[in-house]
C-alpha cells in the first residue's frame, strides 16, 4: 500500500493501491486545493515528486506536465498513483505557486531527507 509523505506540510496519507494522491487526501480528510474535478485540466492540486516510485503519467497528465512543469518531478495530485513504496511529495499550492518559494522548499525538503537517510 502506497504512503505518500507531504514533507512540507510533515503529514503521511496511506493510499489504497491505485489511488490517486488526491483521492487518498480527500479520504483522509486532508485540504488539499483542487477544481476540475480530478479531471487533469487545472493544474490546482499539483505537486513535485521529491522521492519515491510512482507510476507513469497518464496522456492528459503528460500533456500538462509538457506545458507547465518547471521541475523535474512536477505531477497532478489528482493524477499521480505511487507503488509500493514511500513517495515524498510537496504540495504546490501551499506556496500559491510561487516558482521561487517551491524550489527553497524542494531545498529544504532535499536536505532533509539527505539527514535522515546518509
Amino acid at each position: 500500500m502506497p504512503r505518500f509523505r507531504v514533507l512540507n506540510r510533515q503529514v503521511e496519507i496511506h493510499a489504497q493501491a491505485g489511488q490517486s494522491l488526491l483521492a487518498a487526501a480527500q479520504e483522509a480528510g486532508q485540504p488539499w486545493r483542487r477544481f476540475c474535478g480530478s479531471s487533469a485540466l487545472c493544474g490546482t492540486c499539483a505537486v513535485i515528486v521529491v522521492s519515491g516510485d510512482v507510476e507513469e503519467p497518464r496522456p492528459r497528465e503528460q500533456v500538462f506536465i509538457e506545458g507547465w512543469g518547471r521541475e523535474p518531478g512536477f505531477r497532478l495530485g489528482c493524477q499521480l498513483r505511487g507503488r509500493d513504496s514511500d513517495v515524498c511529495v510537496v504540495n504546490c499550492s501551499d506556496f500559491d505557486f510561487d516558482p521561487d518559494a517551491i524550489a527553497r522548499a524542494l531545498d529544504r525538503a532535499r536536505t532533509a531527507q539527505t539527514e535522515e537517510n546518509p
